[in-house]
């Protein structure tokens, strides 16, 4: 508080205006805030003064400029407007949606807006202007809709869920600099998470024009890491575009082709990263793809198949090298000349955008079409699969539902077969070969990261896919370790048979951020990350090794560690220069043969000791494993579920078999 009133102070002596101070951290629990943030209108001379001469000062960056780069081309054509869907149930979960508001008497929307819960959050104006007004085919009303009907605007008899709008952008698509971005992000949390609803599921298609800073996390991407470890929510944030032009600094599309850098390789370059707040570590950041190669007589898509990086999709690695974004959804493309350098909007080929509601407000149009794209309209994709999942799991904490996603995204089948390549080499073989393609996935899990994330197998166990989840929310502290056990069944393991089985661990968590903080296991209280047992480990040995008693394992075993795509090393693993453990969610995956699965498959999470002193400070998470037959040759679900029932029995713990397959040892 002194120090706040030091910069009042000294902002008194040179008629500077503060227009708004943030203390970062305000909203935590258990500790005091470590700083505040100042947005602050000063002449030259008494910002050279305060930056030289008040030491206290630990960054100082111009306002964000925030503004939607719109790709929109206009179309008459009137699709009919088929059946008007029923509303959701009274007690149905909501989505917040983050945007320029909404059109809410719009007839495939209306039934499903929560209008008595609208909210204009623009400085000067009333709380109930809420209307889209972004020109000329509105903003928030695409988002909403993509939200509501996913891929395709199809008939429903009734939405299966509430629409929440509120409204933090101008008719212009900016957030004017009267309106600090933490502030208005916290505004709105708070609005929401505390409403009658509880509002858990919040869409922000909103980022920064320009890539985020790599010193430390932005004061807008800490709010959301704040308020994600305070209430139980789960914000899905777009990856942000890159626009046609741009200044030298902030080169577009048109301005890298002209330089010679061609896609998709200008999608690697600096200018190119994840734009704030997407560098968030809680938000779930989604990236866009393409249709496919499309082509007419005058444009071609810049994509040549179908799920590759969208022309303007913004790539990672985010800050402190973590795998941004997480996930991508179809977010459609621009399209080039066949000459070369000329870019327009992909309206200009049919199907190389997303068919989105828009507005018809102004000017008057068709109710929905396939004119714009952008991350922007990825990103609810992905929002309306954790909505299904706060439906489906209503209890479960949001910490799983992103990790049911992530752990539910694939890769496309082209993507994926580099790898199986890789994984086909035998050591030492063809070298050269293997190089070329560890580089070529490593650049793609820069702009693709995990793949697209799949509603049925986020949602859904199957005869021959089984995703084992723990129940609620589990704490850990500095210094513990939680061990994970499941059976594999003897039938699975068989000697005679050899079937590949792909597994995927997801682990999710949160921890209470600091801003001041450069580094990554710094800027958290607590973090936390995961081990599994080797191939040919039994359980004791892997207790052992997880909590660092080598005394007690068996002497002369050891097995072998699963081939992980990623692995916890840099320079191991099928994708270089991009770690499992990075950030606050971790995901790999491995493809092994049936027959060389050990007897129970061990996970342990582990609890390190992060900025905070404290022996009582701790992280939450939720953790996933997925086991699948890739060729479907046997079913394992009943084995699975089989092997369960007796090891609870044997063991006399308590496990509901319907909807986790983990026992706490």
């Amino acid at each position: 508080m002194a120090r706040e009133t030091d910069i009042e102070n000294f902002s008194q002596g040179y008629d500077a205006e503060i227009l708004h101070i943030v203390e970062e951290g305000a909203d935590a629990t258990a500790s005091l805030p470590d700083s505040f943030s100042v947005r602050i209108r000063i002449s030259g001379v008494g910002f050279r003064d305060l930056v030289l001469t008040y030491a206290y000062i630990f960054e100082v960056v111009e306002p964000d400029d925030i503004i939607l780069p719109q790709r929109d081309h206009v179309d008459d054509s009137t699709p009919p407007y088929g059946e008007v869907p029923a509303a959701p149930d009274s007690e149905a979960p909501a989505v917040c949606v983050i945007d320029s508001g909404i059109q809410e008497g719009h007839v495939f929307l209306q039934t499903a807006i929560a209008t008595d819960e609208s909210h204009c959050f623009l400085p000067g104006l009333p709380p109930d202007q809420v209307s889209d007004l972004v020109a000329p085919s509105g903003h928030g009303t695409r988002v909403a809709g993509a939200v509501l009907y996913g891929e395709a605007i199809q008939p429903q008899a009734k939405h299966l869920f509430w629409v929440q709008n509120a409204r933090v952008l101008d008719e212009n698509a900016r957030m004017p600099l009267d309106l600090y971005p933490p502030e208005a992000v916290r505004a709105v949390i708070r609005r929401y998470a505390e409403g009658p609803r509880e509002t858990r599921i919040f869409n922000q298609s909103i980022n920064a024009s320009a890539g985020c800073r790599l010193n430390r996390m932005s004061a807008w991407a800490a709010e959301i890491d704040l308020l994600s470890e305070k209430y139980d929510i789960l914000f899905i944030q777009s990856a942000g575009n890159l626009p046609f032009r741009g200044p030298t600094t902030q080169p577009g599309i048109h301005d890298h082709l002209l330089a010679g850098r061609d896609y998709p390789a200008y999608l690697l370059e600096k200018s190119a990263r994840i734009a704030n707040p997407g560098q968030s570590l809680q938000a779930l950041t989604v990236g866009s793809v393409a249709y496919g190669d499309l082509q007419t007589d005058s444009w071609k898509t810049f994509a040549t198949q179908k799920g590759a990086p969208s022309a303007f999709s913004r790539t990672g690695p985010s800050l402190w090298n973590v795998i941004k974004p997480e996930v991508v959804e179809y977010g459609g493309d621009d399209v080039r000349s066949h000459e070369g350098t000329d870019v327009n909007t992909g309206a200009q080929i049919v199907g190389a955008c997303p068919e989105l509601i828009r507005s018809t407000a102004f000017p008057p149009g068709p109710a929905f079409n396939r004119e714009v794209s952008g991350t922007s309209y990825a990103a609810p994709k992905v929002t309306r699969i954790a909505a299904i999942l706060n439906l489906l799991l209503p209890d479960q904490p949001a910490l799983l539902y992103r990790a049911l996603i992530i752990q539910s995204a694939r890769w496309p089948d082209w993507a994926e077969a580099k790898i199986d390549r890789i994984r086909a080499l035998p050591p030492g073989e063809d070298d050269a070969t293997k190089q070329a393609l560890m580089i070529e996935v490593s650049d793609l899990i820069r702009s693709i990261g995990y793949g697209i994330p799949d509603e049925a197998r986020a949602s859904t166990n199957t005869d021959y896919r089984v995703t084992a989840i723990t129940d609620d929310a589990v704490a850990i502290h500095a210094g513990e370790c939680h061990i994970y056990q499941i059976p594999i069944p003897e039938q699975l393991r068989a000697q005679g048979q050899e079937f590949d089985v792909r597994v995927d661990v997801c682990l999710s968590w949160v921890a209470q951020p600091r801003r001041t903080r450069r580094k990554l296991r710094r800027y958290l209280s607590t973090w936390v990350d995961w081990k599994s047992s080797k191939l040919g480990e039994g359980l004791k040995d892997f207790c052992a090794r997880a909590l660092k008693h080598p005394e007690e394992a068996a002497e002369g075993i050891t097995g072998s560690v699963l081939p992980w795509t990623l692995h916890k090393n840099p320079d191991h693993g099928f994708i270089r220069e991009a770690k499992s453990n990075s950030g606050t969610v971790q995901k790999d995956w491995a493809v092994v043969k049936s027959n060389t699965l050990p007897d129970h498959f061990c996970i342990a999470v582990v609890g390190h000791e992060g900025w905070s002193k404290d022996p009582d400070s701790r992280a939450r998470y939720a953790l996933a494993v997925t086991f699948e037959v890739l060729g479907q040759e046997l079913p394992i679900y009943e084995d699975l579920k089989v092997a369960l029932e007796a090891l609870e029995a044997e063991s006399g713990l308590e496990v509901e078999t319907e909807v986790e397959v983990e026992v706490q040892e």
